[in-house]
C-alpha cells in the first residue's frame, strides 16, 4: 500500500479519531495521530537533507522522554549536528524524535527554534509526523508559532515527506499550521504533488473547506517542475471546473515562458468551450511576472481575439503597477 493510498483510506474515518498519548508497541513507542496526519506507509530510510540534532546524544542510546530532560534545559545547549536521524532503524529514530519533541515543549525559545528547524530539514515522513505531534502537544502560542515558521521554510525533495505535508493541507484543523503547510507544499510541489492534490480534491470524505484549502494551494503553487501536471488539468477530459481554474492559477503564479505558452493554448483552442477559456482568461490577467511583460505586450498587439488581447494587456498593466508600487508604497494592489 503506497503513502497516498493509505492517506485517502484512512480519512473518512478521521471524525473519530482522537489522540491518547504515547503508546509503546514492539516496534518501539508510537503517537496514535490526531485528525491532523493520516497513517502512512512505512517509512522511506533514503538520504536527503541533513537534520540537525543534539551532539549530546549518541546515535542509538536509548533516551526516553522522561522529566528529566526539562529539569536542566542547559544540557541541550551543545551544538548541533546534521545527517545522523534519516539513518536509524525505525525504532532508534522513533526515541530520537520522541525526545526532540519533548525538547521542543520544554526548552529554551533559541532550543526549541533550532530543533523545529532540524526537523524540517531532515525532510522525512517521521520527521513531519514529530512536528505535527509537538504541535498538538503544547499549548504555547509562542511554541505553535515557531513550528509554523519553520514548515514554511521547508523546500525538501523526499517524496513521503512532501506527502505527509500535503495531507496536512486536507486534514488539518488549525489554522496556522495548516496555512504553513500550504505555503511550504506551494514551493516544493512537482508533478507527483499536484496528482496527490488532485486525489486528495477527489475524494468524497474531504470536507468544503479542506477542498478550498487544497484549490488555494494549487492556485499558488511557484515550481516550475509542477506546470506539467498543471497543463494535463487544463486538458478538456477534465471535469472538474474549479480544478482546472485553480490549475490555471496555478500556471500563471508560475509565470515562465512554459507556462505562458500553455496558458495561450488552452485559451486558443477552437474547439474549447466558453466555460473552459474563461478560467484561463482570468488566468492570463493574473500574471505578475516582469520578464514576461513584453512576450505579453506583443502577443496582445497581434491577438485578434479582443477577449483575449483584454487578458494580456491587463496583465500588463498589473505588471507595471506592482513595479511602481515598489517605488511608491502608498499604492495598494489592484
Amino acid at each position: 500500500m503506497t503513502t497516498r493510498t493509505a492517506i485517502l483510506g484512512f480519512s473518512a474515518a478521521l471524525p473519530v479519531i482522537f489522540a491518547i498519548g504515547w503508546q509503546v508497541f514492539d516496534s518501539g513507542p508510537r503517537l496514535e495521530m490526531t485528525p491532523v496526519i493520516p497513517p502512512r506507509a512505512a517509512p522511506s530510510t533514503a538520504s536527503g537533507s541533513p537534520v540537525a540534532m543534539s551532539s549530546g546524544v549518541v546515535m542509538g542510546e536509548q533516551v526516553g522522554a522522561s522529566s528529566d530532560h526539562s529539569e536542566n534545559p542547559a544540557q541541550h545547549d551543545t551544538p548541533h549536528m546534521p545527517g545522523l536521524i534519516r539513518e536509524m532503524n525505525d525504532q532508534e529514530r522513533s526515541t530520537k524524535l520522541r525526545e526532540i519533541v519533548h525538547q521542543i515543549q520544554r526548552g529554551t525559545a533559541e532550543q526549541r527554534q533550532t530543533l523545529a528547524v532540524s526537523l524540517v530539514a531532515m525532510d522525512h515522513a517521521d520527521a513531519f509526523q514529530a512536528l505535527s505531534d509537538a504541535f498538538h502537544q503544547t499549548k504555547d502560542a509562542e511554541t505553535r508559532q515557531l513550528i509554523a515558521a519553520a514548515l514554511k521554510g521547508y523546500v525538501g525533495v523526499d517524496r513521503e515527506g512532501r506527502e505527509l505535508v500535503t495531507s496536512l493541507i486536507a486534514l488539518g484543523g488549525d489554522a496556522v499550521l495548516v496555512n504553513a503547510a500550504s505555503d511550504a507544499i506551494a514551493r516544493s510541489a512537482d508533478e507527483d504533488t499536484i496528482l496527490h492534490l488532485q486525489e486528495l480534491l477527489h475524494d468524497p470524505a474531504i470536507q468544503a473547506d479542506a477542498r478550498e484549502r487544497l484549490m488555494h494551494t494549487i492556485r499558488t503553487v511557484g515550481t516550475s517542475a509542477a506546470a506539467p501536471a498543471l497543463v494535463r488539468l487544463l486538458d478538456a477530459g477534465q471535469q472538474d471546473a474549479d480544478l482546472r481554474a485553480a490549475a490555471a492559477s496555478g500556471l500563471a503564479s508560475i509565470g515562465d515562458e512554459s507556462s505562458l505558452d500553455a496558458l495561450l493554448h488552452h485559451a486558443t483552442l477552437p474547439e474549447a468551450t466558453p466555460e473552459q477559456v474563461q478560467p484561463v482568461l482570468k488566468a492570463l490577467r493574473e500574471i505578475r511576472s516582469p520578464i514576461l511583460r513584453e512576450r505579453l505586450l506583443a502577443t496582445a498587439q497581434m491577438a485578434g481575439d479582443p477577449l483575449l488581447r483584454q487578458s494580456l494587456e491587463a496583465s500588463v498593466e498589473n505588471i507595471t503597477f506592482a513595479a511602481s508600487s515598489l517605488y511608491n508604497p502608498s499604492h495598494s494592489a489592484p
